[in-house]
């Protein structure tokens, strides 16, 4: 009979375990049906749902043990899945239920202890709740709003906190999209709120990919052309500046997001350190479009846009008592100068920008000298940017009389400066070369010609350096070219 009674227990434990194998392991239903599980890649961008829904997680196979207790898994510890993460795990480390409308719950689920505290906060910084089994927004509804911005705050702190926090922070995705949902909110506190977040977590280059995938730069762009607070559009320009500043990889998701037209927009009206911020992205986004190879130069910009263009070239001559400010965005301006395309829309507005860049080149050449060496330095960089521009520009067939007269007049003052930089006296003899090839600059140009042959004799006592040598080579092609026409 003892036998006979350890034979049943021994079947009727087996039963068991298979129909929990069977049964127990079904996905809990909810009134609204289950989203696909997608890849989060640039162009999903779920941070910026309103309401915030994403697309829930892929649970994780069973195994042997509890990955967060280590014990082992048997008939009476059962497997688990957190609905928060996907993960394994078993009744004592996953003992709660949470409401999880961000995930496309209307009912409490199961979620392990690790992701209980943020749930919650995520919940309430996202705004919905839930309605007659619907999630919708909730910052309408009374005391909602106050709630949101208290989680808010909290996601903020959390970020700033120590390292052990803000790892937490950034690895659970929902927290990223709701601090990046916080930035398309429509009150100004939730988007400092976001936007003092980003900027602690932009300094980790682990969840940059993760804050482009789910759409950080449509957010920002969201808070530059909203936001009145100058505190607040300056940290955004600075968590812009973060991204882009050590890779070319999210610079592309950065002007498809419309972002560079926010920051030029703003170069008008900022000043100081924003200002600075603003002409560093504007460089770092005209660069990245730029590659070595010149049959493959492809700028995609601003050339669409005259008048962002004409703004930024009119933003260039207020910059003279900012150098800091002025030198990058002349620097942008040359790397754009480099495509055909570019060239082309440039040349539509060429006697606005010749006339702007005659006064730059005459303020600079007066201002060279003066202030502080760091400022000097400054001015001497941008000389050596304005050169490169009309240099490139000049090799254009379709640009008037007029302004191929004043762009000489400037390539001959840049070439006149005394103690001129090797660099600024290698792209002013090579913009010489250009217009020496068309026939209304070559009269102008033999007129000039005792303003080239006086620093000459300096080219050839430093023609040891490689700049030094190609700016004698291109001098000597300019005046063969001249001698040739005339």
């Amino acid at each position: 009979q003892f036998i006979l009674s350890q034979k049943v227990i021994f079947v009727c434990s087996c039963v068991y375990h298979c129909v929990s194998l069977c049964v127990f392991k079904k996905t809990p239903t909810t009134t609204q049906k289950v989203q696909p599980t997608k890849e989060m890649t640039i162009s999903t961008q779920y941070g910026l749902r309103i309401p915030l829904i994403l697309p829930r997680p892929k649970w994780q196979e069973d195994t042997v043990k509890c990955p967060m207790c280590s014990r082992k898994f048997t008939t009476r510890r059962r497997h688990h899945h957190c609905r928060c993460c996907g993960r394994v795990c078993c009744n004592s480390c996953s003992p709660n239920e949470r409401h999880l409308p961000f995930l496309n719950y209307v009912s409490k689920e199961r979620v392990c202890l690790k992701c209980e505290p943020l749930s919650s906060i995520v919940w309430h910084a996202s705004g919905v709740i839930i309605r007659h089994d619907e999630i919708v927004m909730g910052d309408r509804v009374s005391g909602q709003l106050e709630l949101r911005i208290k989680a808010a705050h909290k996601l903020a702190e959390m970020s700033r906190k120590s390292s052990s926090q803000q790892h937490e922070l950034v690895n659970f995705t929902p927290a990223l999209a709701a601090i990046i949902n916080l930035c398309i909110s429509p009150f100004d506190e939730l988007q400092a709120c976001g936007v003092s977040a980003l900027k602690h977590l932009s300094e980790t280059n682990g969840c940059k990919p993760t804050l482009v995938a789910l759409g950080v730069f449509r957010g920002l762009t969201n808070v530059l052309k909203t936001n009145t607070d100058g505190k607040t559009f300056g940290s955004a320009l600075l968590v812009v500046f973060n991204m882009i500043k050590d890779t070319k990889q999210f610079c592309a998701e950065a002007i498809q997001s419309g972002l560079l037209f926010a920051v030029i927009q703003l170069m008008t009206e900022a000043t100081g350190k924003s200002l600075i911020r603003c002409s560093l992205i504007f460089k770092h986004l005209a660069k990245s479009q730029t590659t070595t190879d010149r049959s493959q130069r492809t700028t995609n910009l601003i050339i669409e846009d005259e008048h962002s263009l004409r703004t930024v070239l009119s933003s260039a001559p207020l910059m003279k008592n900012d150098p800091q400010a002025q030198e990058p965005l002349l620097c942008g301006l040359a790397f754009l100068s480099n495509d055909k395309t570019t060239i082309s829309r440039l040349n539509e507005i060429h006697e606005h920008m010749s006339f702007v860049l005659s006064s730059m080149v005459s303020d600079l050449d007066k201002l060279a000298t003066s202030g502080s060496e760091r400022e000097t330095r400054y001015r001497n960089r941008s000389l050596v940017h304005i050169a490169c521009f009309l240099a490139n520009i000049s090799a254009s067939d379709s640009l008037g009389k007029f302004t191929l007269l004043r762009y000489t007049d400037d390539l001959t003052r840049l070439f006149g400066i005394k103690g001129m930089m090797a660099e600024l006296r290698l792209h002013t003899t090579r913009g010489l070369l250009n217009l020496s090839r068309h026939d209304r600059c070559a009269r102008h140009l033999v007129r000039s010609a005792e303003t080239f042959s006086r620093p000459l004799s300096h080219v050839c006592s430093c023609s040891c350096s490689y700049s030094c040598s190609c700016s004698l080579y291109f001098l000597i092609r300019t005046f063969v070219t001249l001698l040739i026409g005339g």
